[in-house]
């Protein structure tokens, strides 16, 4: 495998990231069935004693390996932008930060998972899947942080079309905002628009052509750059 396409296959991993985050969650998960704040403990109980099947472990592995798919990535355009500087700093510190706090939340859940089948106090119960639902809610605000540095990044190197890293910016400028609303309300809607915006820009840094390496646009070379 040439460099090139060793670039754009790591580029990719993005879409892995979120394609196996929505696969993992929404689609084999169906985090839709599992308790939600305000529903009572028996309710717990019951969900962990009664639907936490082989299936929800399937669900859990494929959540945590999107999330290593979101490592790579996140590693991947800290190394391709970093020349613009700080913005790309800025991504890669808070993309980081963003999947410990889940990867960290997450151990909590595969616990309570593990020791469904030996009966668990219920309040405890909730307390684990309350711990897994803040971790999503704090975790708005570094990844609108990843995804304003990233799109700066990309808009300083002229990595992708104008409309995408504009699109990142609007995206990591709603994830904030949407925090308060993000459990069980519209707040989750910013986070759609950030993981789609993220196979965008996953897909535009792949098909790209190879970006000048380590020199400030618009000049290189003493060449005027190419248009976004």
């Amino acid at each position: 495998m040439d460099r090139l396409t060793w670039q754009r296959a790591l580029a990719l991993t993005g879409v892995l990231w979120v394609a196996l985050l929505i696969l993992g969650n929404d689609v084999i998960g169906q985090a839709g069935d599992a308790p939600q704040p305000g529903d009572s403990l028996a309710e717990y109980s019951r969900y962990y004693a009664d639907d936490i099947t082989m299936r929800s472990w399937v669900a859990v592995g494929m959540e945590i390996a999107g999330m290593g798919f979101g490592l790579v990535f996140i590693a991947f355009a800290g190394t391709r932008l970093a020349r613009a500087g700080f913005p790309c700093r800025l991504a890669t510190v808070a993309g980081t930060a963003a999947l410990a706090i889940k990867l960290g939340s997450g151990s909590a859940l595969l616990a309570a998972l593990y020791r469904a089948d030996d009966g668990l106090d219920p309040q405890l119960l909730r307390l684990v899947s309350d711990v897994g639902g803040f971790a999503f809610v704090l975790s708005f605000l570094p990844l609108g942080l990843f995804a304003i540095g990233l799109a700066a990044a990309a808009r300083e190197l002229r990595a992708v079309p104008r409309w995408v890293w504009a699109w990142g910016i609007a995206a990591g400028a709603l994830l904030p905002v949407g925090m308060p609303f993000a459990v069980n309300g519209p707040g989750s809607i910013a986070m759609l628009v950030f993981l789609l915006w993220t196979v965008v820009f996953s897909v535009s840094l792949a098909v790209r052509q190879e970006l000048p390496q380590g020199v400030p646009l618009p000049e290189l070379n003493g060449q005027p750059a190419a248009a976004g």
